[in-house]
């Protein structure tokens, strides 16, 4: 369990200090994907930054990061290698980590199996869709034996049909391994499908938590419940 505690952050913006947190609060369980859901500029990504210790804070404690376990990150933009192929890419965190290559290019080519893009495995960035080289990037960290994953809305800039489609990869990763996300999200049906929790921060600074949603057991679309969580989370923000 990863637990936030009073914590505060602050820029500096014209020569004025705005607060963006302020003794805020929040747990993370283990095993868990938890959505952070707003609109944007309410500090979805600085949070998640914090999380992953890529920016510094004022105040406050974080506890349970822990050092030896290893944690994955996926931006908006794919950050594979254009000089490599697709199991090249996959398995360059390995080679980093010293990795013989018979045995990383083996765990690469098990990961492709395992999200059936087997075929791609000669492709190159530039070869790719989208969404095909956000999974890649996806696989390089699972690769790796991520354990922690931090998402920032790496779907936002894909079609409806391809963002279905790695969401439904994302769930079948998680039936098979132990894995918690943190997932940045602004789109209410993405949050739904995708977390077993989902927080709702407030559009004013500082950002608190508007409201805490459980998901885990909503995964029908066209269900009563979930568009009950659904007319219950866009009301956060009437």
């Amino acid at each position: 369990m990863i637990k936030i505690s009073r914590l505060s952050k602050n820029f500096i913006n014209n020569g004025r200090s705005v607060q963006i947190f302020q003794d805020f609060n929040l747990e993370i369980a283990e095993n868990e994907l938890l959505v952070i859901f707003g609109p944007s500029g309410c500090g979805k990504s600085t949070l998640l930054n914090i999380i992953g210790g890529t920016e510094q804070y004022a105040e406050g404690v974080i506890k349970g990061l822990n050092n030896n376990k290893s944690t994955g990150y996926i931006s908006q933009r794919n950050s594979l290698l254009p000089w490599l192929n697709v199991l090249d890419n996959i398995a360059f965190g390995l080679k980093l980590k010293g990795v013989n290559k018979v045995i990383r290019q083996k765990k690469a080519l098990e990961l492709l199996k395992e999200m059936g893009l087997v075929n791609y495995s000669d492709f190159y960035p530039h070869q790719l869709s989208g969404g095909l080289a956000q999974i890649i990037s996806f696989a390089r960290s699972l690769a790796c034996k991520s354990e922690f994953m931090l998402m920032d809305e790496p779907f936002s800039s894909l079609d409806f049909l391809v963002r279905n489609q790695l969401q439904d990869i994302i769930l079948n990763i998680r039936k098979k391994r132990s894995l918690s996300i943190v997932f940045i999200t602004h789109n209410p049906d993405e949050a739904i499908y995708l977390g077993d929790r989902i927080i709702a921060l407030s559009p004013n600074k500082p950002t608190g938590i508007l409201k805490e949603f459980s998901t885990i057991n909503i995964n029908d679309k066209e269900s009563d419940d979930f568009y009950k969580v659904r007319r219950e989370l866009l009301a956060c923000y009437i």
